[in-house]
Order: C-alpha cells, then sequence, then structure tokens
C-alpha cells in the first residue's frame, strides 16, 4: 500500500508505503488516521496512517475478504462481516450476513448494504448489526457479473458496472423496476459519481477513465423514423402480473404504438418490453416518455428521456 500526496496533482509525490501484498479493497477513516485493508486469504488489516511517512499495523481479523466499508467509526463491514474496530488491537466480529460483495454501497440512513456479485445486487438490513438480514435480490443479469456499484445521494438508483461493458441503472425503491443502461468500451473496474450526480466516472481497466453525462438521453434517433422499439428490461421478480401504461408529453414529435398492457410474471421475467415508437412528420425535439408499471399493492413511474434530431 502507497500513500501519496496529490496536493500538487501535476506532480503526485510518495509520502510512504507498507509492504502488503493481495489488497482487495481499501477504506480510510473519516480523520484520516487509519487504514482498513481487505487482504486475500487474512481478512482484515487495521493500519495506523497518522504519520504517512510511516504507517504500521495496528491489528487484524481473521474473516472471507471482499469489499469492504465504513459503517460507523467503531463498525466496519467486509464480505458480509460486520466487525467492531473500536479497540483497533483486538477487533471482535458483531454480526455476519451469507452475501459476499465483490463491492458494496451504503444507504444514506446506513441502514441498508448494496452488495454486488456474481448473483447480482442483494440488499441487506444492517440496522441490527448482531443480525444483518438479506431483505432482498433486486437485480440480475443472468449471464453477467455484477462488479461495481454506486449509489445515488438520495439512495433511490444504484449504479451497477457488468463484466459485459454495461453500465446499468436500477431503481432500488420498488419490486417493480424499469432499468436504463450505456455500452461502455472496455470491462467497468470501479464507479464513482459525480457530488450532483449528473456524471459516472468509470475506471475500465486498459481503456482508462471514461465519463458519462447521465443527463443526456440514451435513446435518441433522427426525424422521419418509424416503428423503433424502445426496449427496457423489467425485474419482475415476484409471483404477480403487473400493468403497463406508456404517455408521452409532447405527441407532436411522437406517437407510441401498441405495446403490451399486462406484463405476466412468467412471460417478462427475463425479456425486454418493447414498445414502438414513431416519430410525428419533420418534428425533431425532445420528449419525456413516461412508463407506469403496477400491481396490486405499488406502483412504479419511470421516465425516459427521447431525442428525435433533424
Amino acid at each position: 500500500m502507497k500513500i501519496v500526496d496529490i496536493s500538487d496533482s501535476t506532480s503526485p509525490t510518495l509520502l510512504g508505503s507498507y509492504d502488503i501484498s493481495k489488497i482487495q479493497d481499501i477504506a480510510i477513516s473519516t480523520d484520516n488516521r487509519r487504514a482498513y485493508l481487505s487482504i486475500r486469504e487474512r481478512g482484515l488489516l487495521i493500519l495506523d496512517i497518522s504519520n504517512s511517512a510511516s504507517p504500521f499495523l495496528l491489528g487484524e481479523y481473521k474473516c472471507s475478504y471482499g469489499a469492504i466499508i465504513i459503517l460507523s467509526e467503531t463498525k466496519i463491514y467486509i464480505d458480509g462481516n460486520i466487525i467492531d474496530v473500536s479497540n483497533p488491537t483486538t477487533p471482535t466480529l458483531v454480526g455476519t450476513s451469507s452475501v459476499r460483495s465483490d463491492d458494496i454501497a451504503l444507504s444514506p440512513d446506513n441502514k441498508r448494504v448494496y452488495s454486488v456479485n456474481y448473483s447480482g445486487l442483494n440488499i441487506v438490513d444492517i440496522s441490527n448489526p448482531t443480525s444483518p438480514i438479506t431483505i432482498g435480490h433486486k437485480y440480475s443479469l443472468y449471464s453477467n457479473h455484477l462488479y461495481a456499484i454506486d449509489l445515488s445521494k438520495d439512495g433511490t438508483k444504484a449504479y451497477l458496472a457488468s463484466t459485459n461493458s454495461e453500465l446499468h441503472i436500477v431503481d432500488v425503491t420498488s419490486v417493480a423496476n424499469i432499468f436504463g443502461w450505456y455500452n461502455i468500451s472496455g470491462n467497468i473496474k470501479d464507479i464513482s459519481l459525480s457530488s450532483d450526480g449528473t456524471r459516472a466516472y468509470l475506471a475500465t481497466g486498459i481503456n482508462g477513465l471514461q465519463i458519462i453525462d447521465l443527463t443526456i438521453s440514451i435513446h435518441h434517433k433522427p426525424k422521419n423514423f418509424t416503428d423503433t422499439l424502445l426496449k427496457l428490461e423489467i425485474n419482475n421478480n415476484i409471483s404477480k402480473d403487473m400493468k403497463l401504461t406508456v404517455s408521452t408529453d409532447r405527441s407532436d414529435i411522437i406517437t407510441i404504438g401498441d405495446y403490451p398492457k399486462t406484463l405476466t410474471y412468467k412471460e417478462y421475467q427475463k425479456q425486454d418490453v418493447k414498445i414502438p415508437i414513431s416519430s410525428v412528420s419533420d418534428a425533431v425535439g425532445q420528449t419525456i416518455i413516461t412508463l407506469t408499471l403496477s400491481n396490486d399493492k405499488e406502483t412504479t413511474t419511470r421516465k425516459v428521456y427521447f431525442n428525435v434530431y433533424p
């Protein structure tokens, strides 16, 4: 592990280092005095980094390795394990979950952990740290591994990176979700959102840093098109049929064709919903397509921006 001074971004300088291999993830305490490391085959290591030039080991706890995040001044979450680090020389296990983590994000209220791995996105309730509970398996790509996650500031959207070079945007507030996605050049290794949530910064290995403007619609067509298909993936992970309604705020720009009004669990569990869209004459501009999904318990509304250009 290396500690680098980046106060002068044009000339970063090495301050100190600690000789350790097989680092899987790292988290830094809010006072910048401790580093929490997830180490393959060892688990949690706690370093004192108050003197950047000479970091040293405070303590360690043998557990599974994976993504790590700070829950509070006294608790760490590492690959499903909640560990008390109030005494860093002798960390102790508080509670454990069976959900493994390649990457994790913490809800704004610190009560839920969103974890991604080979099985998809999982949600763990940690409001009682002695007994974390898996409360949902929200999203799976079936054939692709989810590798990285970031959460919007309000905790309603998860931004997920998959091994098939896609950034997926998922609503985590409802069992009936509509997803959007961006195709990326290269495999995404990590995600970070801008403070205002308008940009996603993606680390993509040999393809370097890619910046995605999240305010620009990914749906666009030149004018005078007919019957293009707006494809949306729906995570209908409960055994209930859903009702779908689709509308546009600019019927002078596009028309919406026939689409399935009832979505059955059997038919749409792993398939896209296809909504035919056609332009109106030479009209151009941006329209907002509103999709409403409902079952007997709840209703979810999502908006898709669709640009028609000259």
